[in-house]
């Protein structure tokens, strides 16, 4: 009677075991098809052999960064349009090791990401705007065949960014010119049915704060329900700053002054998030150091939704 109640529990523990792997297997199957109805796939490519001018290997820089945390966290990091920009052009950079200033960039990226595919979920015909978007890979990932695109930035940037080809679909316009003038504005197509994300990165580290109080309030009277992500900079980070910053690391108060409609809603991540502080595949001492550049200000993580 003993044994027969002890199988019977072992093949209870056995179905149970199996069912659990069954599921971890299903989960995973989802999730890899989710994922693959983003972005676009680098494939067909071909090395190529050219020269960078000094400014063009200032851009390339942050895509070698971001590459390189790609290959040294891939379960955080997924950003193979860098990474095929940099063999296809056989890129080297005197860093060959990912460090803390190439994770909060890699971290970034992963932010803008996640929190769009959020807003898409419900506005999956969105425009999006990538404001001085540099040489950004976020539209690789993040395209999911039907939204609309619009690059802003220098005629420099980007031309380069069509060379590289960063940018090879109709549903993408670039609009040449300063990120920081509202021209861009008056180029967009807008529907407030089908809702607007505008990304500006860092953009804003670099203006004055009375720019960017007017670009956002105008934003917020023209384009209702977009969301808007952005890093800044604030607490011990800032005190040498010149520019937009935040004297400690609390966003919200700040953009909720200069925002005052309550249908506005203001997210910030000030702290190195779980998911990162004990990330496995990223080295412990990085991590320490992630942490206190996050605690210093060097990076804050904010959302607009007007």
């Amino acid at each position: 009677m003993i044994l027969d109640k002890i199988r019977a529990r072992q093949q209870q523990d056995e179905a149970l075991y199996e069912e659990t792997l069954q599921q971890i297997s299903r989960n995973e199957e989802r999730k890899q098809a989710e994922e693959g109805a983003w972005g676009w796939p680098e494939d067909d490519w071909q090395p190529v052999e050219r020269d960078f001018s000094p400014e063009q290997t200032a851009l390339l820089e942050s895509v070698w960064e971001r590459a390189l945390c790609a290959e040294a966290s891939p379960l955080l990091f997924k950003d193979d349009a860098a990474k095929r920009i940099v063999r296809q052009y056989q890129l080297a950079f005197p860093k060959a090791k990912p460090d803390a200033q190439s994770y909060l960039q890699a971290i970034a990226q992963h932010h803008f990401v996640d929190t769009a595919r959020v807003y898409l979920k419900r506005n999956a015909q969105a425009t999006v705007v990538d404001l001085g978007c540099g040489l950004s890979t976020t539209l690789r990932r993040l395209d999911n065949k039907k939204l609309r695109w619009y690059n802003v930035d220098s005629a420099n940037t980007l031309q380069l960014r069509s060379e590289l080809g960063l940018d090879t679909t109709g549903r993408i316009k670039n609009l040449a010119g300063d990120p920081s003038d509202p021209f861009w504005m008056d180029q967009i197509h807008f529907n407030k049915g089908k809702g607007m994300i505008v990304i500006a990165n860092n953009i804003f580290s670099g203006l004055p704060p009375k720019t960017v109080k007017s670009l956002l309030v105008e934003m917020q009277g023209r384009f209702p329900d977009t969301l808007v992500m952005f890093t800044c900079i604030g607490g011990d980070a800032a005190k040498s700053a010149h520019m937009f910053r935040l004297y400690d690391l609390n966003a919200k108060a700040v953009f909720h002054a200069w925002l005052d409609k309550p249908s506005t809603r203001v997210y910030e991540t000030s702290k190195l998030v779980e998911e990162f502080s004990k990330a496995p595949d990223i080295d412990q001492r990085i991590r320490r150091q992630l942490a206190r550049c996050y605690s210093t200000g060097e990076q804050i993580l904010v959302d607009l939704i007007f």
